[in-house]
């Protein structure tokens, strides 16, 4: 039997809750939190530098965040020239080293200063976005 549209949205909710359980698994993942404290500046660790938890070190974890270590990435930078890749071409199909950093999209950018290509996978592995260190709000 072919299911009901019900049954469609309620089997796409259950999906995307799975995919929404596994993704906040990995923040307490043991490997990926040391990885993070690895890249955190001691004067900003809680206990380093006599920090404490609270408003001022949540708001000094942010600024360093969004100022220095993390780059908001409208259009990806092209490999060849430098520039900004700014014609979008649409989604391209992620590799599988994409999909294990957990990419299941890709947009394909075009440089209009020298025509190469760019891609811009969207990860959602925060451990391969300590790498990178560049996304949008949806990393």
């Amino acid at each position: 039997d072919e299911p009901n549209p019900e049954q469609r949205r309620a089997g796409k909710f259950r999906q995307r809750l799975r995919s929404y359980t596994s993704q906040a698994k990995q923040y307490a993942d043991s490997g990926r939190r040391a990885a993070a404290l690895r890249v955190l500046p001691d004067c900003l660790a809680i206990g380093g530098g006599g920090v404490a938890p609270g408003d001022r070190h949540v708001r000094d974890l942010l600024a360093w965040f969004k100022g220095s270590f993390f780059r908001w990435t409208n259009k990806p930078q092209c490999a060849t020239c430098a520039k900004e890749a700014d014609t979008f071409e649409g989604m391209a199909e992620p590799t599988d080293e994409d999909r294990s950093h957990g990419a299941s999209r890709v947009e394909a950018y075009a440089c209009s200063t020298c025509a190469a290509k760019a891609r811009f996978p969207r990860y959602n592995d925060p451990a391969r976005l300590l790498e990178s260190r560049n996304g949008r709000c949806g990393e």
